[in-house]
C-alpha cells in the first residue's frame, strides 16, 4: 500500500482559533438582533481532531454514437460488422478496466480535478483519451450496389409534364393572345379556337427529362453515386463515480456535512488529505483518501441562556446551530402580519419589528426587488441561526407591507406622470414640432419612428413619476435604515402600477393625434389607418 502526500492547507491549526472565529460569527449573526455582543461568550468546547477513510470508486460505462458517409472510407479501426463493431467496443471497455497502465490513466483524470474526485457522487466523467472510432461498410440498400437510381422527377419513364403547356399539349395562342380576333377577325393562327399546339412538346403533352436527360437514371442520393456506405461507431467511455465512506465512524453532525457538502471541502480548505491511498482489489477503479477534518461540541452562552452546537473543519464552520433567531424576532413578525393587515399604525409597527437587523435587511431588500430573491438574500447572510420558513416569512411580509404603504403615493405618481406625458404629446401633436421634424425625414415610410419615440419616453416618465413618489413613503417607513447618505439612493418597485403607465403611454399619443387628425395634421401612418378603419365600418 502507498500514500502519496497531499500539501498542507493554510487553513486554522489550533484550537483556540477554530473556537474564536466560530465565536466571531455567531455575534456576527446576533449584531443587531436583540442580544449585546459582550453578552455572547463561549460557556465550554471539547475539540478533537478526527480521520476517516473514504473512496471514490468508478464504473466505466460506453457512450456510442453512430453515424454514416457515402463510398468506402476508413475512419479508426476497420471491422466486419456492426456486431464485430459492438464485440471490439466491449474489448475495449474490459481492457480499459484490467490494464494497469489505463487504470492509472484514468484514476488521474479523477486525481487531477480541482476537487481531486472526493465526495463525488453519480457523477460523469468523460475520458478522452479512450475516444476511438470503428469502420465498416456495406453495399448502399438503396441502389444494390449498382450506384444508380430511379429519377426521381420522372420515376424512370425518362419524360415529364411538358413546362410550356403544363402537359396540355395546347398553348395559349400567342398571336391573339386567346382572344380569338385579330384586327375584328379570326385570328390566323388559331381560327378563333385561342389554343394552339404547344411548339415545344409538339401536342404530346410530354418533353424529355430535365434532371436525368431522358436516361431515367440518377447517381443514387444514399450512397452520392459510390455504391457503397460506411458506418462509423464512436466509442466515448464514460466513468461514473460512486463516493462510499463509514458515516459510523464519526460524529452525525459531521456525517451530515459529508453528505451534503463532500465534493468542496477539500477546495475549500475544510478538510486536509493525508494520503491517498492505491486500492488493490482488482478490477476496481477508483481512489482511496484518509482524511483529517477538527470537530468538537461547543456552547454558546447568548446572556443567561446556553445554546449547543458543533464545529466542523479547518475553517471553523459551525453546525447543528438551533434556530435561535426564529424565537428571538417571532414577537416582532407577529407585528408585521398585523401591520401587513392594516391593523394599528402600520409605520409604527415596521419601524419597531425593523430594529431587528435581519428584518430590516429583509425589508430593504424587498423594496427594491423580487421575494424570492429576497429570501436568497437573507439565506445568504443567516445560512445558521434562520429558518427557511421564517426567511419565507419575512420575505413575504416585508413585500406585502412596503407594497401597502406604496401604493396611494404609486398611484399618485401614475397620475402625475400621466399628466406630464399628456402635456409633453399635447405639445408634441398639436403643435408644429412634429411637423416640423417629420419634414427632415427622407420618406414617409420612416413616419411612424416619430411616435415609437414619444411613447417609449412616456413609459419611461410614468415609470420614474411613480418610483419617486413611493421612494418617499419608503423613506418614510424605512429611511432610519439608511445611512444618511444612502437614504436618496432607495429606488423602490413600481409594482403592477407600472404596467398602467405603460399603457398610458401608448394610448395618450394615440388620442392626440385623433384630436391632430381633425387639423389634418395626424402622422401619415395614422392618417392611412384611421381611413382603412372608417371605410371598412363604413363599407
Amino acid at each position: 500500500m502507498t500514500q502519496t502526500p497531499y500539501p498542507q492547507s493554510a487553513a486554522l491549526s489550533n484550537e483556540q482559533q477554530l473556537v474564536q472565529n466560530a465565536l466571531a460569527r455567531v455575534r456576527a449573526l446576533f449584531r443587531g438582533n436583540g442580544v449585546k455582543q459582550e453578552n455572547i461568550q463561549i460557556a465550554s468546547h471539547r475539540i478533537s481532531r478526527h480521520t476517516m477513510n473514504a473512496g471514490t470508486y468508478l464504473e466505466l460505462k460506453p457512450a456510442v454514437a453512430e453515424k454514416n458517409m457515402p463510398g468506402k472510407l476508413v475512419s479508426g479501426q476497420q471491422v466486419q460488422s456492426r456486431e464485430d463493431a459492438m464485440r471490439q467496443i466491449e474489448g475495449t471497455m474490459v481492457a480499459a478496466a484490467s490494464n494497469a497502465t489505463v487504470k492509472a490513466q484514468i484514476t488521474s483524470v479523477l486525481l487531477q480535478r480541482p476537487d481531486q474526485g472526493f465526495g463525488l457522487s453519480k457523477q460523469v466523467i468523460p475520458l478522452d483519451f479512450l475516444k476511438k472510432d470503428f469502420s465498416w461498410q456495406e453495399g448502399c440498400s438503396t441502389c444494390h450496389g449498382t450506384a444508380q437510381a430511379p429519377c426521381q422527377r420522372c420515376q424512370g419513364k425518362r419524360t415529364e409534364p411538358c413546362t410550356k403547356c403544363s402537359g396540355r399539349g395546347l398553348m395559349i395562342c400567342p398571336t391573339c393572345r386567346a382572344t380569338g380576333l385579330l384586327q375584328g377577325q379570326k385570328c390566323s393562327r388559331c381560327f378563333g379556337q385561342r389554343y394552339v399546339p404547344c411548339d415545344l412538346c409538339q401536342r404530346s403533352g410530354m418533353m424529355r427529362c430535365r434532371v436525368c436527360n431522358a436516361t431515367g437514371t440518377m447517381k443514387c442520393p444514399t450512397c452520392a453515386g459510390q455504391g457503397w456506405k460506411t458506418y462509423v461507431l464512436s466509442l466515448s467511455p464514460q466513468a461514473v463515480t460512486y463516493f462510499e465512506y463509514d458515516a459510523k465512524a464519526v460524529p452525525k453532525p459531521a456525517a451530515d456535512v459529508f453528505e451534503t457538502q463532500a465534493p468542496t471541502l477539500i477546495q475549500a480548505g475544510k478538510i486536509k488529505v493525508l494520503g491517498r491511498i492505491a486500492d488493490d482489489k482488482e478490477n476496481v477503479l477508483g481512489a482511496n483518501y484518509e482524511v483529517e477534518f477538527p470537530f468538537g461540541e461547543v456552547v454558546f452562552a447568548l446572556g443567561k441562556k446556553e445554546v449547543k452546537a458543533s464545529i466542523f473543519g479547518f475553517k471553523g464552520d459551525i453546525v447543528g446551530f438551533p434556530y435561535v433567531l426564529d424565537k428571538m424576532i417571532g414577537p416582532a413578525v407577529e407585528e408585521l402580519e398585523e401591520a401587513a393587515n392594516d391593523v394599528g399604525n402600520v409605520a409604527g409597527k415596521i419601524k419597531k419589528a425593523t430594529r431587528y437587523r435581519v428584518i430590516a435587511q429583509g425589508f430593504l431588500s424587498a423594496s427594491r426587488t423580487s421575494t424570492k430573491k429576497t429570501i436568497a438574500h437573507l439565506m445568504k447572510l443567516y445560512d445558521i441561526g434562520l429558518s427557511l420558513g421564517m426567511a419565507e416569512k419575512i420575505a413575504l411580509l416585508a413585500d406585502s407591507t412596503t407594497s401597502r404603504i406604496t401604493r396611494k403615493p404609486r398611484y399618485y405618481g401614475l397620475v402625475l406622470g400621466l399628466a406630464a406625458v399628456a402635456a409633453m404629446d399635447a405639445a408634441y401633436y398639436l403643435l408644429p414640432a412634429r411637423s416640423k421634424i417629420a419634414s427632415y425625414l427622407p420618406s414617409v415610410k420612416f413616419d411612424f419612428v416619430l411616435d415609437i419615440l414619444p411613447m417609449l419616453l412616456g413609459g419611461f416618465i410614468t415609470l420614474m413619476a411613480i418610483q419617486f413618489t413611493a421612494s418617499g413613503a419608503i423613506r418614510k417607513a424605512l429611511g432610519h435604515l439608511m445611512p444618511k447618505g444612502q437614504k436618496s439612493g432607495i429606488v423602490p418597485k413600481a409594482g403592477s402600477v407600472a404596467w398602467w403607465g405603460h399603457a398610458g403611454a401608448v394610448l395618450i399619443p394615440l388620442g392626440m393625434m385623433e384630436a391632430a387628425a381633425s387639423y389634418s395634421t395626424a402622422p401619415y401612418w395614422y392618417e392611412l389607418a384611421r381611413n382603412f378603419v372608417l371605410q371598412t365600418i363604413g363599407g
